[in-house]
């Protein structure tokens, strides 16, 4: 691999992490993932949407607030 490539490649993981950082990516990803026919079975469902809320009960423990 050249420095070129090498280059190419940061640029296109600096695109990429960018784009990871704004809602609409999610927007789009789960747009195109139902129009290709995937779906989450229902009981993974179930278990993502209780992990999700018990990871942020932790972080609501955890965190501290800002004072104003």
């Amino acid at each position: 691999m050249t420095r070129g490539d090498t280059r190419r490649c940061l640029a296109l993981l600096h695109f990429l992490l960018a784009r990871l950082r704004e809602p609409s990516t999610y927007g789009g990803l789960a747009a195109l993932l139902t129009a290709a026919g995937w779906s989450v079975p229902d009981g993974l469902w179930d278990q993502g949407v209780a992990s999700a809320i018990a990871l942020a009960g932790l972080m609501a423990m955890l965190l501290t607030e800002r004072r104003p």
